[in-house]
Formats: C-alpha cells, structure tokens, sequence
C-alpha cells in the first residue's frame, strides 16, 4: 500500500522535473527530434 502511494506521488513530481528539465535544455528536445523519439 505504502509503495502504491509513492508511486502516485512520485510519478507526477517525475514528470515534472522532467519537463523542467527539457524547458532549460532546449538541445535535448531537438536531439529526441532528430532521433524520432516523441513523448
């Protein structure tokens, strides 16, 4: 039970920082671009 709550509370904040992330590095997104990697 314990570890399902994590999971709801830590996969919100993961997205988060992760589009945080990709806001401040703008060479990440044109390097998944060239990849075809789409989220």
């Amino acid at each position: 039970m314990y570890g399902f709550i994590l999971m709801l509370v830590g996969i919100p904040v993961y997205v988060y920082m992760m589009l945080q992330k990709n806001k401040t590095d703008k060479s990440v997104d044109k390097l998944r671009e060239s990849a075809g990697i789409d989220l």
